[in-house]
């Protein structure tokens, strides 16, 4: 889970400074755009949740896992001139995969905790998804800054 946050908010720190860089559009704009990730995730997750009671969860847990690896991978893959429409799929399927995975994981997890340690359990999955959060969106901004500095240092028509 902890993973699985920090490069789900990561992905959408860096999505966000996309819509508004590259594609220059505002910040209106770019947050109607990243609902391309919850939107699918809402629908996706309610049904995960279902099919989670008759099939084990493992299963969910990894296709959402391997969903979500390749919608990350079509968004970091995408060219420049790709257009809105194009990258939106690319992210709706982060959404999937993470709808996929959220509810039989966070199931999984609560279940194998007993009863009258549930809360601290709650409280413990919150502290960790915050953290993850976090580090997500500081390593993403180390790395955008890393390589935008690596550009314009060395870009000799400056």
């Amino acid at each position: 889970m902890v993973a699985v946050n920090g490069v789900m908010s990561g992905m959408t720190f860096m999505l966000a400074l996309y819509w508004q860089g590259p594609q220059e559009l505002t910040a209106q704009q770019a947050g109607l755009l990243m609902l391309a990730i919850p939107a699918p995730m809402v629908l996706v997750s309610t049904i995960s949740g279902k099919i989670s009671d008759h099939i084990p969860a493992r299963w969910l847990t990894f296709s959402g896992i391997a969903t979500m690896i390749v919608g990350a991978l079509l968004v970091a893959s995408a060219p420049s001139s790709t257009t809105i429409w194009e990258m939106l799929w690319r992210i709706a399927l982060l959404g999937i995969g993470l709808g996929i995975y959220t509810a039989p994981t966070e199931n999984l997890l609560m279940s194998s905790v007993p009863f009258d340690r549930r809360g601290m359990a709650a409280g413990l999955m919150g502290m960790f998804r915050f953290s993850s959060s976090c580090m997500g969106v500081a390593i993403a901004g180390a790395i955008y800054v890393t390589v935008l500095s690596s550009q314009v240092c060395c870009d000799s028509s400056l």
